[in-house]
């Protein structure tokens, strides 16, 4: 990747444990430490997916970086972990101090065993399409316009979310 250039990314915050909305803010601190936040969505509060017990706190923030997106992801994982995060002792889609997802790196595609861009399971979450969509309203990733995906899963899917700050 060339070094000079700056890409626009999107990243999905969560987290469900040890106070996460100061867990969210914390994170967001150590983020702007290495990239450049532009935008930042509101907090959300959502009922927990998969096999969480807690609800969540979600965000999504818009960056700029010239990591790649491994380095990106590199970094990411890095922070988790720094907040006590362990992948491999965890359950899948479980309860988890720290979240950090690559939601969408500028308009690359990639699909290999480390990184799947755009995120496979964004269009399918409101906990994340209803802060993205705070920050880019007419957002379309892939040719899909992410607010009639949201419509639409607002129209089959029974789920809690609310608005906190």
């Amino acid at each position: 990747m060339n070094k000079n250039r700056k890409f626009i990314v999107y990243i999905g915050l969560g987290s469900n444990k040890n106070n996460p909305k100061e867990q969210l803010q914390n994170a967001l601190k150590e983020i702007k430490k290495k990239i450049t936040v532009i935008k930042e969505s509101s907090v959300y509060e959502t009922e927990p997916v998969g096999n969480g017990t807690k609800n969540f706190y979600n965000m999504v923030i818009k960056a700029e970086t010239e990591l790649s997106p491994y380095a990106l992801l590199d970094l990411l994982m890095k922070i988790e972990a720094s907040f006590g995060r362990n992948r491999k002792k965890e359950k899948r889609w479980g309860d988890r101090v720290l979240d950090l997802d690559i939601l969408n790196y500028q308009d690359i595609i990639m699909n290999d065993y480390r990184l799947t861009l755009p995120h496979r399971e964004m269009f399918n979450r409101i906990f994340v399409l209803e802060p993205f969509l705070e920050i880019e309203p007419n957002a379309k990733i892939l040719n899909k316009d992410m607010a009639k995906r949201l419509t639409i899963l607002k129209r089959v899917k029974e789920y809690y979310i609310e608005k906190k700050a």
